[in-house]
Formats: C-alpha cells, sequence, structure tokens
C-alpha cells in the first residue's frame, strides 16, 4: 500500500509541476501580448484559476505523504511521545473525513455534470466534471494517505513504537538527541 501510495502521490506531484508550469507560461505569454501587442489571451484568468485549484488539489497529498503540511507545535510540544502519537492519530482522523467529505462531493459534482445538466466554464467552455473528477482524484489520494498515516500510527501506539521521551533527558542528552534525529531528517519535536 506504501508504495503505491507512493508512486501515485510522485505522478501527481509531477502533473501538478506540469500545471504550475503551464500557468506561468501563460500568465508571461498574456502579460507580454497584453502589453506589448495589445492582444491578450483569450481564457487566461479561468485558466489561472482553475490552474492553481487543480494544481493544489492534486499535490496536497504529496505534501501529506511526506508529513510537510504546515504544523505549529504550542499543543503537543508538552507532550510525551504516547501524547504526541494520540495527537497525530487525532489530526490523521481529521484528515480523513475533511479529505473524504471533500473527495465525495467533488465526485458527486462531477457524476452530476456528467450525467444531468453540464456546466461549463465561462470563457473557455470547459466541462465542469473534468475539472471536479480532477479534484477528486487529488482529495482520494489524500483521504488515502491520511488513512494509511492514521493506520500507521495506531500500530505504532499499540506497539509502543512512539520515539524517545525528550522531556527526560538533561539538557545536553536533549541537544544530542535533537540534533541525531535532525541528521536523520526524522525530527518532530
Amino acid at each position: 500500500m506504501k508504495n503505491f501510495i507512493d508512486k501515485a502521490t510522485k505522478a501527481f506531484r509531477v502533473a501538478s509541476c506540469v500545471i504550475f508550469a503551464f500557468i506561468i507560461i501563460v500568465t508571461m505569454v498574456n502579460i507580454i501580448g497584453r502589453t506589448l501587442f495589445n492582444a491578450p489571451i483569450s481564457g487566461a484568468v479561468e485558466i489561472i484559476e482553475y490552474g492553481f485549484m487543480l494544481a493544489i488539489a492534486v499535490v496536497m497529498a504529496r505534501t501529506g505523504f511526506e508529513n510537510k503540511h504546515v504544523s505549529v507545535d504550542l499543543v503537543t510540544m508538552n507532550l510525551g511521545p504516547k501524547g504526541k502519537k494520540a495527537f497525530y492519530i487525532f489530526g490523521s482522523l481529521c484528515g480523513v473525513i475533511a479529505f473524504g467529505i471533500i473527495a465525495y462531493l467533488c465526485l458527486t459534482d462531477a457524476i452530476t455534470y456528467t450525467t444531468g445538466t453540464s456546466r461549463l466554464t465561462e470563457t473557455l467552455h470547459l466541462p465542469y466534471s473534468v475539472l471536479y473528477f480532477i479534484i477528486f482524484a487529488g482529495f482520494a489520494l489524500g483521504t488515502l494517505v491520511f488513512l494509511f498515516q492514521l493506520i500507521e500510527a495506531i500500530k505504532d501506539l499499540v506497539t509502543d513504537n512512539c520515539g524517545p521521551d525528550l522531556r527526560k533527558l538533561s539538557e545536553e542528552e536533549k541537544a544530542k538527541r535533537i540534533a541525531e534525529l535532525a541528521e536523520q531528517g526524522d525530527l518532530d519535536i
């Protein structure tokens, strides 16, 4: 399961990079065309708006997989390893619920726009169903990432594999352990 999620999120990261590159090119060409030739790109704003939305939707799963989401340790800094793991489980559960709901809503909208009333974007007349299916894929993969992390965290908590309790170390030992964790890229305090 971990290999599948790793490969899928890497592919989505590449897709996001391609979308961002396309957005940059469209923006540059639009500015040059508008400024020098008085000929802006028709639909440039729409391309940029939907492009950002799609790029972010498909890259969030990779961010979660790498544990690179923004976090503030104000709540967890005084907790021991089990407390931190419990808090991590709570965060993963919230991620599963939130991403799952968004994925479900995007899927139902995509199906509605595919089978029922077809809505198109204002300028370029792109079908909303395609946009919603792409966003659904990103959030569905994000749900899988959070679910995988939730299961792994519960296993760690049950097997008492929560890491060292840095609160019990002397200041010198704590500094040494923090340096070791930083070298390994596994610093989570």
